[in-house]
């Protein structure tokens, strides 16, 4: 029950969302690629990194470290480490270049089969929004998984943040709803932080 409540929580980010076992946020990576290939900014490189609050309802607070961490011939590795008070989780996504799909999925060290899940766009129109990282311009975003009625608020900026370009998500499923914030982002070894923006 423990690790299934964990894996749960991962479907308030993008390559974390593979965890909930196929069913319960898919649809962030689907989202967020999308608009990653609209933008043509799938141009990551080993060593961009993506840092998160997250805010767990009743169950507190956790993190979520994101890095792009090899590549692989057209391809690069995402690597989504979440700490939450029920445990740890680690999400390894290989991610084609070409057309943003996934071509590997692991979890937890173990390989998973990764399907895209049916979502309905409610809108998208542009605003700005500040988190603990500082302020920005985004595509903000709200999505309806029909697959397993998860609804999701969302706002990107693919450009500017790399791996995913999520500045802010809140996506509730059931009884449960997790919101996540870009504390800290950085392209390669240079991590911008509240302080120096």
């Amino acid at each position: 029950m423990k690790k299934g409540i964990v894996s749960l929580l991962f479907l308030g980010f993008v390559s974390s969302a593979h965890a909930s076992a196929h069913a319960s946020g898919s649809l962030l990576i689907d989202l967020f690629l999308s608009q990653a290939r609209t933008l043509d900014v799938i141009d990551w490189k080993v060593g961009d990194t993506a840092n998160y609050d997250m805010q767990l309802g009743f169950f507190g607070k956790g993190t979520v470290k994101k890095s792009a961490t090899k590549e692989e011939e057209g391809a690069i590795w995402v690597e989504t480490n979440a700490k939450t008070p029920l445990g740890d989780e680690k999400v390894e996504t290989l991610i084609s270049r070409a057309d943003g799909k996934i071509l590997k999925l692991i979890v937890n060290g173990q390989e998973q089969k990764y399907e895209e899940h049916e979502i309905e766009l409610i809108s998208k129109d542009a605003a700005e929004i500040t988190v603990p990282a500082g302020t920005f311009k985004t595509i903000h975003v709200k999505v309806k998984d029909k697959t397993d009625s998860s609804d999701v608020e969302a706002w990107v900026n693919p450009r500017d943040i790399p791996l995913g370009g999520i500045v802010k998500s809140v996506v509730v499923k059931s009884f449960l709803t997790v919101t996540l914030e870009l504390t800290s982002f950085g392209r390669k070894e240079t991590i911008k932080t509240v302080a120096e923006l």
